[in-house]
């Protein structure tokens, strides 16, 4: 049975060679196997974090090391504390997101803000085509896994924080929801079935159909709709948007932009609903 130290200052942080030169002092941990801390160490994640942060920095980086983790976790978790062992994996998945090289960030960085730019000032569907093109072969060559995780981390803390994934959701789709509410009053929505612009009286095409009686538009209903993947209300199947320009805080938006914020509404729905699915089911290995 092997013990561990109160803390990470249990061992010295530097030592001095023959000359007296500092040297720095690292923690192997790497296969080191225990199944309890003692009771003088520090059971909260910080000071945790502090001791398996002293390991070789490469055992941090490019020839990282997953065990040291993974065994704190397990320990923390027979000892009742769920939530330490919760922020000891979220720490190392930080550490495995961080490894990617800084000008593979900095690429994709740039690919969003020119996808951004061409989506706000009206650049047209070839320039958000080769916007995507450029991720996509970043994705091929290693960058890609940078962004995902990222947003993996973003939205549901890498699987540890699903109710983040959740209240995250209910946010998109709120600003989705006031983005389809500008459009409908510049005449953007209609509905689906053409026999309801042909016998309605009062409205038409080109009409802001949230202020018609029958048939209404609610933009909201329509945006949290549009996002569940199942059990739906209906509502997104009853309206749809035609090709037509208009402006949004004061910006020009082109004429194709809504009918690709519902596409991606509704991959992000999927998405959020898969892994929220996984997460309780316990089919996703967030460890």
């Amino acid at each position: 049975m092997a013990w561990i130290g109160p803390d990470s200052n249990y061992f010295p942080k530097t030592v001095k060679d023959e000359d007296g030169k500092p040297l720095d002092c690292c923690i192997l941990m790497d296969h080191f196997i225990y199944d309890r801390l003692d009771g003088l160490a520090y059971l909260d994640a910080g000071g945790r974090k502090a001791w398996l942060s002293r390991q070789p920095p490469k055992h941090l980086s490019e020839n990282f090391r997953p065990e040291p983790f993974d065994q704190l976790s397990t320990v923390l978790k027979v000892t009742g504390r769920d939530g330490d062992a919760k922020k000891i994996n979220i720490f190392k998945q930080n550490l495995l997101t961080k490894r990617v090289p800084g000008h593979f960030k900095i690429l994709e960085c740039t690919c969003a803000l020119i996808l951004l730019a061409c989506v706000i000032f009206n650049a047209g569907l070839i320039s958000v085509i080769i916007s995507i093109a450029v991720f996509a072969a970043l994705f091929l060559v290693g960058a890609g896994n940078w962004f995902l995780r990222w947003l993996y981390k973003l939205f549901a803390g890498y699987g540890f924080m699903p109710e983040r994934l959740i209240l995250s959701a209910a946010f998109i789709a709120v600003l989705a929801g006031w983005f389809y509410e500008e459009a409908a009053k510049q005449g953007v929505f209609v509905p689906k079935d053409d026999k309801v612009l042909q016998t309605s009286k009062t409205c038409d095409a080109s009409t802001d159909w949230t202020k018609c009686p029958d048939p209404k538009f609610h933009p909201f209903v329509f945006a949290f709709d549009t996002m569940v993947p199942i059990g739906r209300l209906g509502v997104a199947e009853q309206w749809k948007p035609q090709p037509k320009s208009f402006t949004f805080l004061r910006l020009p938006i082109a004429d194709w932009v809504v009918q690709y914020v519902i596409w991606a509404e509704t991959a992000f729905g999927w998405l959020a609903g898969g892994v929220i699915l996984t997460v309780v089911t316990g089919l996703l290995k967030r460890s």
